[in-house]
């Protein structure tokens, strides 16, 4: 639904970004999903967006729910690399940023 959405407001030519915040476990289709509704993509995770470099998600147990769930190599800073690396495939490398300066506003043309 809410990608239906960002594409609905982007066709009607509303401003739009998609923030995946926090990065979680996700299909590979995702990407290509993400691109296609929206113009720009800001990607957060447990080790970049915390605000502590990690730490304060560690202190909270991520790493432990992770496993738990039987999903310990998705908490990895390198998850979200790959995903940034595959919507730069698919978007232009401008459109796709990483945490805090992600969620600054774009650059004016």
């Amino acid at each position: 639904a809410r990608l239906a959405a960002l594409r609905s407001l982007r066709e009607a030519g509303v401003p739009t970004q998609a923030a995946v915040s926090p990065l979680l476990p996700h299909t590979p289709a995702f990407a290509a999903q993400i691109a296609a509704a929206a113009p720009r993509v800001v990607v957060d995770d447990y080790f970049r967006g915390d605000g502590s470099g990690g730490r304060r998600s560690e202190r909270l147990g991520m790493r432990d729910a992770y496993a738990e769930l039987g999903l310990a190599d998705w908490y990895a800073p390198e998850r979200l690399d790959a995903l940034v690396a595959e919507l730069r495939r698919r978007m232009p490398a401008e459109a796709v940023t990483v945490s805090a300066e992600g969620f600054n506003p774009p650059p004016r043309r």
